[in-house]
């Protein structure tokens, strides 16, 4: 969908989460320079290892808003038992 009939919403949506992304890139680089140099002899590591997982995270997002919203409902249940899955994994 062009940019310009998007909503508002929708383009407050996007400009805040690239600048929620982008702070937090910075802000794992200055707070974590200090520990990635001791221990792995990178002061960037965290701050590549993040970045490279941005990558396929905004991939994700921009593949699902541009995907119509029935076949996302229609997938929806397959995606949420997925994800609590997932989620449940991180407790082992």
């Amino acid at each position: 969908m062009p940019w310009k009939i998007w909503p508002y919403e929708g383009k407050l949506l996007i400009i805040v989460i690239g600048i929620w992304s982008i702070l937090g890139l910075f802000i794992l680089g200055s707070a974590s320079w200090w520990v990635a140099s001791k221990e792995m002899g990178d002061w960037g590591y965290y701050l590549k290892r993040q970045m490279m997982w941005c990558v396929p995270g905004l991939s994700l997002f921009y593949f699902v808003l541009n995907t119509d919203i029935r076949i996302l409902l229609k997938i929806s249940k397959i995606i949420f038992y997925f994800l609590f899955f997932l989620i449940i994994l991180t407790i082992f």
